[in-house]
């Protein structure tokens, strides 16, 4: 009797060691089929957002914002201060022309050799955002619109009292553009004192809150 016990006990043991063998490789096939899906899926949603273009998109509308002009601490070839009388830095003023025609004039920047300037004031953002001013009005910056093979030129110089300097001019190729910021820097020469500009490109038809975000991120 006692040995039928032991027999039942050792069928019974070995019948559960078959299972756990048969369930053991189950469950593991179960998680890497579960892992794959998860990979899976999280790879169909990264394939779903469209990535940011690295270009300007021809046909499409842009602001043009020139955020800081630097320059060097010289006159165009390297001679002379640009202020012979109190030894003070540049009255810096820009514009921006588009296909033959200026598009943009800056305020000046007076006594400085980096200008900087800001496309919307915080005051104005607050009042676009709650509808109270129109945005097209109120933001500091040249639109443009992006062709095959076109340029802007944006010309610098000392707008000082008793006449105008050229600190020169940079001629540069849409194609060379990308949304967000760019930076271009320039070496000096004879006719050249600008050394560094840093343009802002926003995408005109985002909406409103994303445009003002762009407009006034640091």
């Amino acid at each position: 009797m006692k040995t039928m016990q032991t027999r039942s006990h050792n069928i019974k043991m070995r019948g559960g060691r078959v299972w756990l063998g048969v369930l053991i490789p189950l469950a593991l096939v179960a998680i890497a089929a579960g892992l794959f899906l998860y990979i899976a899926d999280v790879q169909r949603d990264d394939d779903d957002v469209q990535p940011e273009p690295k270009t300007l998109q021809v046909g499409k509308d842009y602001y043009l914002m020139v955020r800081t002009i630097e320059l060097y601490p010289k006159r165009p070839g390297g001679e002379t201060a640009w202020d012979r009388v109190d030894g003070s830095g540049p009255d810096i003023q820009f514009n921006l022309t588009w296909q033959g025609n200026v598009v943009f004039e800056s305020q000046q920047k007076g006594d400085t050799l980096i200008g900087a300037w800001d496309a919307l004031s915080l005051d104005v953002k607050a009042a676009v955002l709650k509808g109270k001013v129109d945005l097209a009005g109120s933001i500091d910056a040249a639109i443009i619109s992006v062709e095959e093979d076109t340029e802007v030129t944006i010309e610098v110089w000392d707008n000082d009292l008793p006449g105008s300097d050229s600190a020169g001019a940079a001629i540069m190729k849409l194609e060379q553009f990308k949304p967000g910021d760019n930076t271009f820097t320039f070496d000096p020469t004879e006719k050249n004192a600008i050394k560094r500009i840093v343009v802002r490109v926003i995408d005109k038809a985002l909406p409103i809150t994303e445009l003002v975000e762009e407009a006034t991120r640091p």
